[in-house]
């Protein structure tokens, strides 16, 4: 992402928190190592960290997209190669 442009502050925090999604949504072998201590289902613990994940999800999109807006400087400028029709037909 650096390389193509992308502000440096933009890159660390969305990394850093895509780190903790990934622990949210399974398969995850955190959730399994804290089915065991705590005598929990295995089977019903990563469901249950699948729908705050995916809601965690879309809210990050929505702040990143805030931020951009916010911010026009952080946004990455793509060079239009094709049109949207040519896009879409590829």
């Amino acid at each position: 992402m650096l390389d193509r442009g992308c502000d440096k502050s933009l890159v660390s925090v969305s990394i850093a928190i895509a780190g903790r999604l990934a622990v949210m949504i399974s398969p995850s072998a955190l959730v399994v190592v804290h089915g065991i201590l705590t005598d929990s289902s295995i089977g019903v613990l990563p469901i249950a960290g699948f729908i705050p994940g995916i809601v965690f999800a879309i809210m990050l999109c929505l702040a990143i997209w805030l931020t951009v807006i916010r911010n026009p400087a952080l946004d990455l400028t793509y060079p239009t190669r094709c049109t949207v029709k040519e896009g879409i037909v590829s």
